[in-house]
């Protein structure tokens, strides 16, 4: 099953949709992988975090970078009150 994650800030009074994630959820697993990210961010600490995640290195630093990426939003919603239902 596929996905797609987006989280809508506020920036100079209107709403952006960052970062825009694409991902893949592997029920037998229980696991979840990003398998795509928008490469043009607007929120400064996502510029950021992208920039590192598309300099030199190979695909699976890359992976493993959007993956931590997914965990800690995943984290900061939880923590935010947001709420998941299957």
């Amino acid at each position: 099953c596929s996905f797609r994650l987006t989280y809508r800030f506020e920036q100079d009074g209107k709403r952006v949709s960052d970062p825009d994630l694409v991902g893949r959820i592997y029920y037998d697993a229980r696991m979840v992988e990003v398998t795509g990210w928008s490469v043009q961010h607007r929120h400064a600490a996502l510029v950021s975090i992208c920039s590192t995640l598309q300099g030199p290195g190979n695909n699976i630093e890359r992976r493993w970078g959007y993956n931590m990426m997914l965990s800690k939003w995943l984290d900061y919603l939880l923590d935010s009150g947001h709420r998941f239902s299957v």
